[in-house]
C-alpha cells in the first residue's frame, strides 16, 4: 500500500518544513539542482531524532527499490537544502537527487552511512517524493542506531 501524503505522525513537521523551504527559496535560490539527465527525480527528506548523539557527520547513502525488483544506484545525500550542516540532532533535511533508472512505485529503501563504530545516526523517518509520478512515500525507520556496526542497514516499509 502506498501513501500520497506524508505519514500522519510527521505531517505537521512537514507542513512547517514546506513553509520554511518556500520562505527560504524566495529569499535565495538554492545552489543545488536536480540534474536534467536523471530519468527519475526525487526530493528526499529525513528527520534526525532528538537523542544525545543522534546526528552523524558520515556520508549517508540511499538505494531505492521498486515493485518491479529494480534498484537505483547508490545515491549520496550530500547537500541539505534546508540546513547548513546535515543530519544534526532534531533536524529535518531536504535533498534533491535522482537516478538513471526509470523506477516504478517504490516498495523499500536501503539507507546507510560510512561512519565507523560509535557513529550511529538516529533517523526517525524518511520521506521520498517522486517528482515525475507525483507520488509521496513515507518510510518510518524500523531499525535505528546500530552503533556497533560500521555499515548500518535500515529497512523501511511504506504505508
Amino acid at each position: 500500500m502506498q501513501s500520497n501524503r506524508p505519514c500522519d505522525k510527521v505531517e505537521q513537521e512537514l507542513q512547517n518544513l514546506s513553509h520554511k523551504i518556500h520562505t527560504d527559496r524566495t529569499a535565495r535560490q538554492p545552489n543545488v539542482s536536480i540534474k536534467p539527465d536523471y530519468k527519475k527525480k526525487y526530493i528526499v527528506t529525513t528527520k534526525t531524532g532528538n537523542k544525545i548523539l543522534a546526528g552523524t557527520d558520515a556520508n549517508v547513502y540511499l538505494r531505492l527499490y521498486d515493485d518491479q525488483n529494480q534498484q537505483s544506484e547508490d545515491l549520496l545525500l550530500e547537500q541539505s537544502l534546508t540546513n547548513k550542516h546535515r543530519f544534526e540532532k532534531h533536524q529535518i533535511d531536504e535533498f534533491h537527487t535522482g537516478t538513471s533508472k526509470n523506477l516504478s512505485d517504490l516498495k523499500q529503501v536501503r539507507l546507510w552511512h560510512t561512519g565507523g563504530k560509535n557513529h550511529g545516526w538516529h533517523v526517525k523517518w524518511l520521506q521520498i517524493e517522486d517528482l515525475d509520478a507525483q507520488r509521496l512515500y513515507c518510510f518510518p525507520v524500523v531499525i535505528i542506531d546500530k552503533m556497533k556496526f560500521s555499515f548500518c542497514f535500515y529497512r523501511f516499509v511504506f504505508f
